[in-house]
């Protein structure tokens, strides 16, 4: 399973401006390796990140298959219709043949032979789908007329979401060659819009809740997924490790995450994407793996906020709770009140200075998270979540003890960074209480402060504040702000009271649109990064 494995350096650099392996400087509390947002104090300290690709062979052998008869000459000479494009850009471009679908799949894969599962690539897909090719051309011989945003769009989905036809490992070794029997709400109604399934994306294993030490982006099953920006110096963040690469870099036209409590936003922040965490229960996580379903979410990673409320609209449980893009397109920040959690990081300087330009009144407010720990919520029902999940999708355990278990044996290979995380979720008894009274806790303290200033909207700089937003359940959208001085990208993060979902949607596009703030590295610049790293 493991002969692609190869560790052959390790390079990735704290900086003291940083709380931890390039992430931004938040609150205090926040020990952040970023899939959850760890809410202690003292953690040990996380592993230096190292080149590992345990599944190259095996995908790149997959693409290959289905690139066998195709002209990719031609296919790559399509790339002014596709690079950065928006989902409506690239249905204009096909309509008028300039595309069509076969050739926007066979771009995206073959990108992940040249960026993603080249030697020493992004490692951010984590499995193929094996009829991708087919399921184009049958987009392309379709005879509806009138056909969804979304028809054959080329779609990747975070692997700890179920699909029938690949893998959903959620990292582990243990589920490694588990292919569950029926696809989660999300990707029916995926299917159901005409998006097709490219692949999957590697993850932080359990959704980062495996051990302290191990780095974002780093699972047993696929190994160590890379930052494109400083490939082993700046974390990708995560949970959504691979979900945030893959989309920076053009493979596929929009990815879905999830979130605990910041595994959209942070790594959307790290890669320079939107990443739209809708409110709490507005997408079902029915066929998910769960970490804490009090807290987890499902929702878009895209290059732009109009695909991602295609991405939401397509995804989303209730269809009354659907977005018009053009409401969200029409918006402005003309006077609206947007209290910025000040951090001193200069990056949240220059997001004040552009909400200011753009018309915004802007107050500087702080966080106090004395009361609030995402990590009793998550210690609380990962367990209990777990057992539920297990036996309805017939999974080789049934608890976290038995996956303990079954990690001992070799931890070497099926835990190398500890699993210290799992234990402690284990021995934790499940209370409903105490789960109610953080997520209450978090509610109040971010309506107080609506209701202090006078405020439309809270906004931080990456994931500085979702320990506050994330736990109460409320929408969060990050936006690219541009590059600091290291050549980091960072994200604003605007956030609303709940259900305020079209709220943060129209504040995020007015924001993006004044700002401009999306960094796209060049494919050179890809390469250089890649080779020098």
């Amino acid at each position: 399973m493991h002969k692609d494995h190869y560790d052959k350096r390790e390079g990735t650099q704290v900086n003291n401006k940083n709380i931890i392996i390039g992430t931004a400087v938040g609150i205090a509390a926040l020990i952040a390796t970023v899939g959850v947002t760890i809410a202690r104090k003292k953690e040990p300290k996380t592993a230096k990140a190292s080149y590992a690709m345990y599944n190259r062979e095996r995908l790149v052998k997959a693409v290959k298959e289905q690139l066998e008869d195709v002209n990719l000459e031609l296919v790559r000479s399509k790339a002014d219709f596709i690079i950065d494009r928006s989902v409506e850009e690239i249905q204009e471009a096909i309509r008028e043949n300039e595309l069509n679908y076969e050739m926007l799949m066979a771009f995206y894969l073959d990108r992940i032979l040249t960026f993603d599962q080249s030697e020493n690539g992004i490692n951010g897909i984590s499995e193929i789908n094996p009829e991708a090719m087919n399921l184009a051309r049958k987009c392309d011989a379709s005879p509806v007329v009138e056909k969804g945003i979304l028809f054959g769009i080329p779609v990747t989905v975070k692997e700890n979401i179920n699909t029938d036809d690949m893998i959903t490992s959620v990292g582990t070794h243990i589920l490694r060659e588990h292919i569950p029997t029926e696809d989660a709400d999300v990707v029916k109604r995926l299917k159901e819009a005409g998006a097709i399934i490219l692949g999957k994306t590697n993850l932080s294993e359990l959704a980062n809740y495996m051990g302290p030490k191990m780095p974002s982006g780093y699972s047993s099953k696929h190994g160590q997924t890379l930052n494109p920006y400083k490939p082993l110096k700046l974390s990708p963040l995560g949970s959504s490790s691979g979900a945030g690469t893959s989309t920076t870099v053009n493979i596929g036209a929009l990815a879905l995450g999830t979130e605990t409590t910041g595994s959209i936003v942070a790594p959307a922040a790290y890669t320079s994407i939107v990443g739209f965490k809708p409110s709490i229960h507005r997408t079902e996580g029915e066929g998910v793996f769960p970490l804490a379903t009090s807290l987890d979410v499902v929702g878009p990673m895209t290059k732009n906020v109009i695909d991602a409320v295609y991405g939401y609209n397509a995804i989303v449980a209730d269809r009354l709770n659907r977005i018009d893009p053009d409401d969200v397109k029409a918006a402005n920040l003309d006077g609206k009140r947007i209290g910025v959690v000040q951090d001193n990081h200069a990056m949240t300087q220059l997001a004040i200075e552009s909400l200011r330009q753009a018309g915004a009144e802007v107050t500087e407010i702080e966080f106090d998270t004395d009361t609030i720990d995402n990590i009793i919520v998550i210690n609380a029902e990962f367990n209990k979540d777990v057992q539920a999940y297990a036996k309805k999708h017939q999974l080789p355990f049934n608890t976290l003890e038995e996956l303990i278990e079954y990690n001992k044996e070799d931890l070497s290979v099926r835990g190398k960074y500890g699993q210290g995380h799992v234990v402690a979720a284990a021995e934790t008894e499940h209370n409903q209480a105490v789960v109610d009274e953080m997520i209450q806790n978090a509610s109040a303290h971010y309506d107080d402060l609506i209701d202090k200033y006078q405020l439309d909207s809270i906004a931080y700089l990456d994931y500085a504040g979702t320990l506050v937003t994330a736990v109460a359940g409320y929408p969060e959208i990050s936006i690219p702000l541009g590059l600091d001085e290291d050549g980091a990208p960072h994200g604003l993060t605007i956030t609303a009271e709940m259900n305020e979902d079209e709220k943060v949607l129209q504040l995020g596009y007015a924001f993006e649109q004044h700002h401009q703030g999306r960094y796209r590295l060049t494919d050179d610049e890809l390469k250089d990064h890649l080779q020098n790293a």
